[in-house]
């Protein structure tokens, strides 16, 4: 069981280099290259590698973290909400919007629930 989950762990992080990381760096490059010739066949090749970058990101961020599988979890629940923050800076009192996104899933393998928080200052 053990050594399944290295492997699945190894197989993910293959993948997100694969889906993610690597033409994340290529679109980056093609950007630099467009903006200094302004050739526009360039943004298609551009188009492709965003159209990848966004289903490896998708499929990282749904990684198991009990049986480290890729794209595994499927979201069954999603809560949105918006709270006011305040924060003291040097004496200063300073508000500011957080949206929070709360998240449920099961994974499609070993069947386990996970929660996931996230918080963005807007």
């Amino acid at each position: 069981m053990e050594k399944e989950i290295r492997n699945n762990e190894k197989e993910a992080k293959k993948l997100t280099t694969l889906l993610y990381t690597v033409p994340l760096v290529l679109a980056i490059i093609v950007a630099f290259i467009y903006i200094f010739t302004q050739l526009n066949f360039l943004l298609i090749i551009f188009a492709i590698l965003m159209f990848v970058i966004l289903f490896g990101w998708d499929g990282s961020t749904r990684t198991c973290p009990e049986c480290k599988k890729w794209n595994a979890i499927i979201w069954t629940k999603v809560d949105k909400e918006t709270r006011e923050v305040q924060s003291k800076n040097k004496g200063k009192k300073k508000s500011s919007k957080e949206k929070i996104t709360k998240m449920e899933g099961t994974c499609k393998y070993c069947k386990k629930t996970v929660n996931t928080e996230r918080k963005r200052f807007i």
